[in-house]
């Protein structure tokens, strides 16, 4: 390949669609404000504070690849008044939901227009675009006490963490969910099931065997089919499967036709050759957008050292081919190994590399170590 960049930044190219082969990695109810604040710092001594500050910002480019697409298009179709719903089925301290609500609240109270409508979405915004899913239930606490804080309008406060949806026994791994919400002028019923969602943003959990046959059986990673010649065929549970690869099929059934996917995957799913099966099931079903690989040290301050890659993907909609991939590696981003902030950060770096590359033809490219 053409080289472009300086040995002074990030490893930043793009993989032509006929070079993509069987490896996708880079080397190759209303709350009391004081109640509210008192459990938050409870739950933070217990799970730790700086799972979100550093996975979320280490995720940010993540965020911020989806920002170049999604908030020119699903973003725009929120402000006109069309239903736009993202998910974090691992939604943990909730980072991901608060930055994307964030935005989206910040760009509606800066248009100007009917204050009518403005009013409606905002409410639209605290009921029906959110969703989250957890198993754990200090994770899941933390996450619905960020929701209520950060959702600074007093109406949004009562209504956003509602859709958080916390189940110890499958989590977010559900297939099909439902659950009451109660909204005080409105009850219903919230679904997170098939072709329900725009957009996915999530981290989930590394190397997490599940090994509950209620979960396997519901997917094509978790289970064999067995036949036999007297009787049909029928699912015979796995003994465990790694629990982001149940994800990754989770996502891509639930996300709508061209919804958007942002996962962070260790660099196993993208290289290992075990995981080629998964590999090929992701280019089934989705176009491969983006690969951004992160240091070691990302995480290293949660107790992982495990190199890993935020991977964009759109759900493939009927004639959609695997184009060009934008594909970097960041050597820091913001944050030592102890969690302490860093001033070195590649991240931004390659955030305009990106937006370069999608606005049209580039020549941004360098050699493959």
């Amino acid at each position: 390949m053409s080289a472009q960049t300086t040995s002074q930044k990030p490893l930043v190219f793009h993989r032509k669609a006929a070079e993509v082969d069987g490896r996708m990695d880079v080397h190759y109810n209303e709350p009391r404000w004081d109640d509210c604040y008192r459990e938050l710092e409870s739950v933070e001594k217990d799970y730790g504070s700086q799972s979100l500050n550093t996975v979320t910002e280490a995720f940010n480019v993540g965020l911020t690849t989806a920002g170049t697409s999604y908030y020119q298009d699903n973003g725009v179709l929120f402000l006109r008044g069309e239903n736009v719903r993202m998910l974090d089925a691992c939604a943990g301290s909730g980072g991901f939901l608060i930055s994307v609500y964030e935005d989206l609240r910040r760009q509606l109270l800066s248009t100007n227009g009917d204050v009518a409508k403005r009013r409606e979405l905002l409410k639209r915004l605290g009921r029906d675009t959110i969703f989250a899913c957890e198993i754990e239930e200090k994770a899941a606490r933390l996450g619905k006490l960020n929701l209520i804080i950060h959702a600074v309008d007093p109406d949004n406060a009562r209504t956003l963490h509602q859709n958080y949806y916390f189940n110890n026994v499958c989590g977010g791994l559900k297939p099909e969910i439902t659950f009451k919400v109660d909204f005080g002028d409105e009850r219903r019923e919230q679904r997170i099931g098939a072709a329900a969602f725009d957009l996915v943003m999530t981290n989930p959990p590394f190397g997490k065997a599940v090994k509950r046959e209620s979960i396997l059986l519901d997917y094509r990673f978790g289970h064999e089919i067995r036949t036999f010649k007297t009787k049909p065929s029928e699912k015979k549970p796995r003994n465990s499967q790694d629990s982001e690869v149940l994800f990754i099929e989770h996502y891509l059934r639930i996300l709508k036709p061209g919804g958007k996917l942002l996962i962070v995957l260790a660099d196993g799913v993208l290289s290992n050759s075990s995981a080629k099966p998964v590999r090929d099931y992701i280019r089934e079903h989705a176009v491969i957008k983006a690969v951004i690989s992160l240091p070691t040290e990302t995480f290293a301050s949660t107790g992982s050292s495990i190199p890993t890659n935020v991977v964009y993907l759109r759900k493939k909609r009927p004639g959609d081919e695997q184009g060009d991939i934008f594909m970097a590696r960041a050597d820091a981003v913001g944050r030592r190994a102890n969690g302490e902030p860093s001033p070195e950060n590649d991240l931004p770096f390659i955030l305009e590399k990106f937006r370069e590359w999608q606005a049209g033809p580039s020549d941004l490219a360098v050699d493959q170590p």
